[in-house]
Order: structure tokens, then sequence, then C-alpha cells
């Protein structure tokens, strides 16, 4: 009896130790990259929240024509607001602020500047005669509002 229970206990240690990794006593599985946050997202929920109050206060207009191209509007308005044209386009995109009838659509430009990442929203308004700017941090402190 001793003899078949030292088998099986061999037994199944070598069965068992066949399911333990060869790279190491504990082999890790690698966790999935961190995905950053999304700072244009994360601001339009924060605009979309505040009941429209976000678009009231200073903006910086820039007269351009309404063809012209966020990178030209974005180059004019760093050079209004800042005194210089040192900047980098790190995205574009066409968003949607709330839900508003007919929808309010903005172009967002996600910008490093020498003041540290910023988020541009544009808009052309004839009533403005121009181009709509407003800036906001992209990545704000939890304690700042819209």
């Amino acid at each position: 009896m001793n003899i078949i229970r030292m088998l099986f206990i061999v037994f199944i240690s070598c069965s068992l130790s066949g399911c333990m990794s060869t790279s190491g006593p504990r082999a890790r599985i690698p966790k999935p990259p961190v995905k950053e946050p999304d700072p244009i997202k994360q601001l339009m929920t924060k605009l979309s929240l505040s009941n429209g109050y976000w678009a009231c206060g200073i903006f910086t207009p820039v007269d351009l024509p309404e063809s012209a191209s966020p990178a030209n509007v974005i180059s004019q308005y760093c050079d209004s607001a800042y005194g210089d044209n040192s900047h980098r386009i790190i995205t574009i995109r066409r968003v949607c602020i709330g839900i508003s009838i007919p929808a309010d659509y903005y172009t967002a430009v996600l910008i490093d500047t020498v003041y540290g990442r910023k988020i541009v929203l544009l808009q052309y308004q004839e009533s403005n005669a121009g181009w709509w700017c407003k800036e906001y941090d992209a990545n704000p402190s939890p304690n700042n509002s819209p």
C-alpha cells in the first residue's frame, strides 16, 4: 500500500509540475498597456454637464474667412494669445457639446504650447465676423471648473 501511495504522490507531483511555467518560479501574465485618458473627450463630458455656462465669458476672436483651415485659425490664435507662433498641433477633431437642437458643433484642437498642453475650441460665427476661439487646459486640476 505504501508503494502505491508513493507512486500516486509522485504521479500527481509530476503531473502538476507540468502546469508550472518554464520561465521562472512565478511567471506573471503581462498586464494590458494602460490607455491614457483622452483630454478632448474628458473636456467634452465636463462641458456637456455645465448647462451651457461654459460658453459664457471671454473668448478670442480670429478674423479669418469661414474657409480657413483649423491649422490656420490656430496659428493666428496662438500668435494673438501668446505673442508667438510656437505651437504643435497634436489632434484636430469635430465635436458636439451637449444635446442642443440643432446640434452645436465645434472643432477641438489639442495643441502643445510654451504654456503647456491646451485644447482650443473653434467655431465660425458670422455674428462675431470670424472665428470664435476658447482655450482650456488639457490637463486641469480636479478643482478647476470649465
